[in-house]
Parts: C-alpha cells; structure tokens; sequence
C-alpha cells in the first residue's frame, strides 16, 4: 500500500472512486426521484470513513448534486440512449457524465475537505485533480457497465457466454502477467500494460459496450489491487503521480472500448435500417406489380365479355321482337 494513494484513511480521497458510477447510473435508470436514497448512500461510504461526520455530510452533498446534474446534461441536453448504442451517447457520458459532471463533485468535495482541515496530498490543487479523476473514473468504469447489464443478460446466448469466459480468463491471466509481477517471470512486464488493450478492442467488437465495460472493470480491479500491493508499471513514482497514471490508464481504456463499441452498435443498427428499407421497398415493389396484373387481367375480362357480346340478340319478352345486342351495335356505330 505504501506507493499507492493512502489519502482514504485521511480524506475520504481515493484515484477510483465506483460509488459515483453507481450514483450516476441510479440516476439514469430510476429517475431523479432516487436522490434521497443516493444522497443516504453516499453519506454512510463517507460517514464511515476517516473523517468528521460534516464533511461526510458535505462529500455526499455533493456527490448527490454532481450526480443529478450529470444525469439533467445527458438526458436533457445530449437526449442520452441508456443502450449506447451511438457514438454520440458514449461521447455524451464521457464528457457530460464522467468528465463534466466530476467537476462539481470534486469542487465540493475538495473544498468541505480542507473546510474541515482533512488535507490530502500537497495542496488543495493536487486533491482536487485526484478527486475529479476519481470520480470520472467511477463513472466510465461503472455506468456503461449498470446501464447495458439487463439487455446483455438477455441477448446472449451459451455459446457467447462461453467465449465471454474465455476472454476474461485470458484478460485476468495478461494482467497477473503484467501488474502482478509473478516471481516465475523473471522479466518485467511494465512497459506492456496496453497490450491488454487488444482484449478491450475483442469484447467491444464481439459483446458490445457491456463487454468491453466488463472487461475494463476487471482489468481496473486486478491493476488496483496489485498497485496497493506495490507491484506493477505504477509505483515506481509519488503517491500523487502514480494515482494520475493509474487514472489515465483506466480513462483510456474505457473510452476506447465504449466509443469502439458503440460505433459498432451504430453500424450494425444501420445496416438493420438498410436491410429492412430494402424489403419494405421489395414488398411495395411486388405489391404494386401484383395491382398491376390484377388490373391487367381485368381489362382482358371486360373485353372478352365485350366481345362475346358482339354475337348475340336480346328478345324482348313483351313485344316478342329480336334485335342485335348493344355491342354489337356499339361496334357499327364505331366503325362507322
């Protein structure tokens, strides 16, 4: 734990912080109506940590505030699809959800902290950029995770659940391999920490945004984990340095797989659209080919009916007098 941030057992301030994910997406999915339950949450996370019972209640103030305004910017402003399924949704979450929306509870948080003289790292300039990129990391790890769950859950079938599997044991293997630094490896692997990037790329394009996010939080919590145990590419500088490479990491990881994943889903959504305006447009194609031939065969009929009528006499039952049909007349007239 010594090269990692220990600003928790101080400060309630930590480089990932998931229950601001979760806020978010509890937001997105049942409403604003949630907030006393979130603003509850978040106060007993904070009320149980290593500070004063004020700034508790002022880190879950604020954390409450952010979440609900970073829900108001994507629902009203960037009319937000919980699916992702656009590239414009997952741009939306990054900079309105995580990046936007981390600003304000980093603001308050920060600022109840050194109000309450629980001071982190050098200065109140560092803490807050910990803060803010704890919080963004919370939500791109998180929310894409909550909000795509249910539909995944239901999409798959056993045979993709299985290659699912197979993905995360090898992404767990590769990252033992790389943050864990195993005494059978006599080389270390620290320069290769994107190459679990390829795996990302692998669950965007095969499972979707709830893929790649699962994968992301799974690469995110072995990283973390072997961090605080001081080993891996990021303890080899401060504290303060080591949480901001460690929230870059994750931060380029998710927004990597989300964005991928979402075009992805755009294009496949696209093609769907193309796919059924060609057999909407084949339909009416072979719809209107059909009136024409039973119009067609209308015309015959009448003048088949027209022409049998040439040949023959009406009798006229009263009088007992023959005369030719009126096609026939109708003929001469015309003729003549």
């Amino acid at each position: 734990m010594a090269k990692l941030p220990r600003i928790s057992e101080v400060a309630n301030l930590g480089p990932v912080w998931p229950a601001y994910g979760i806020a978010l997406a509890a937001f997105l999915v049942c409403g604003y109506r949630v907030w006393p339950a979130i603003a509850l949450g978040a106060f007993l996370i904070a009320f149980f940590s290593p500070v004063t019972h004020l700034a508790a209640l002022g880190q879950a103030a604020g954390a409450t505030l952010a979440a609900f305004s970073g829900a108001f910017l994507l629902q009203r402003v960037a009319k937000f699809d919980k699916s992702l399924s656009r590239l414009r949704d997952a741009l939306a979450l990054v900079v309105l959800g995580a990046l936007g929306s981390a600003l304000v509870s980093a603001s308050i948080g920060t600022s109840v902290l050194y109000a309450t003289e629980a001071h982190a790292y050098s200065g109140l300039g560092s803490a807050w950029l910990i803060y803010w990129l704890g919080d963004a990391t919370g939500v791109l790890l998180i929310t894409p995770l909550v909000l795509t769950l249910p539909n995944f859950l239901r999409s798959q079938h056993r045979t993709r659940i299985t290659e699912l599997a197979v993905l995360l044991l090898l992404v767990t293997a590769a990252c033992f391999l790389i943050f864990g630094d195993p005494s059978l490896v006599p080389v270390r692997l620290h320069v290769l920490a994107f190459t679990v990037l390829p795996f990302v790329m692998w669950a965007a394009i095969r499972f979707g945004v709830n893929g790649a996010a699962l994968s992301i939080l799974l690469i995110a919590t072995i990283a973390t984990v072997e961090t605080a145990l001081g080993s891996g590419p990021f303890v080899t500088s401060t504290p303060f340095t080591n949480a901001v490479l460690l929230d870059t990491f994750f931060a380029v990881l998710s927004v990597t797989g989300v964005t991928l994943a979402s075009v992805i889903a755009e294009r496949e959504q696209a093609q769907r659209e193309r796919e059924r305006s060609v057999r909407e447009q084949g339909a009416l194609e072979a719809r209107l080919e059909a009136e024409q031939v039973v119009r067609a065969s209308e015309e015959r009929l009448r003048l088949a009916q027209q022409a049998a009528g040439i040949g023959t006499f009406e009798r006229n039952v009263r009088t007992g007098s023959c005369y030719r049909g009126r096609q026939y007349m109708d003929s001469i007239s015309a003729s003549g």
